[in-house]
């Protein structure tokens, strides 16, 4: 089952994703933001850095949640979530 919808991240500590098994795929659609991910409490020191226009594919193969934060600016991500079998 194929999932897709837009979520905005800010910053505080938003959720991309939860309790995920399967496929995703997260495009920063911002033209000058980055995003950072990572797990809960994420931080734009800790996190992995989604520059503008970038996208990343991931496979989680037990339940996962999936964490965003920016420096400040509002930057809104298009996500794919794609449930394993």
């Amino acid at each position: 089952m194929a999932e897709a919808y837009r979520v905005t991240i800010g910053g505080g500590d938003h959720t991309v994703f939860e309790d995920l098994v399967g496929q995703a795929v997260i495009l920063n659609t911002d033209g000058t933001n980055t995003v950072y991910v990572g797990p809960d409490g994420v931080t734009t020191a800790t996190g992995f850095p989604l520059a503008a226009g970038d996208s990343l594919s991931l496979e989680a193969v037990s339940s996962e949640t999936l964490k965003g934060i920016t420096a400040g600016a509002n930057v809104q991500l298009a996500v794919l979530l794609l449930a394993g079998g």
